[in-house]
């Protein structure tokens, strides 16, 4: 029910290709519409599309591989704590400036 789970960042941190569903921001985290994906992303309650993901992978060693790269980078770059947290001041301070 987490539409922003901290454990397909630490998938990715790892260097594991994560396999989502289509929930919240997890197609984002994985850039899947991006040309870097570093996971798969599935429909929900999908037990079908959940076997034939984690089959790919087993099967597709370089796949792994390359996505379990992709997602490291994609965190260093993305998701470090000072990163989210200049993000967040930049929205919070377009939400309310700060007081005189």
């Amino acid at each position: 029910y987490d539409a922003f789970p901290n454990a397909v960042l630490e998938g990715m941190a790892f260097k594991k290709p994560v396999v989502v569903t289509d929930v919240g921001a997890m197609p984002e985290m994985i850039d899947i519409d991006g040309g870097q994906p570093c996971g798969l992303c599935i429909e929900p309650a999908d037990t079908t599309a959940l076997y034939s993901a984690l089959k790919l992978l087993c099967e597709e060693p370089s796949t792994w591989v390359t996505m379990g790269r992709r997602g490291r980078d994609r965190v260093e770059r993305h998701y470090q704590a000072d990163t989210i947290v200049n993000q967040l001041k930049t929205l919070w301070l377009e939400v309310k400036p700060p007081l005189s």
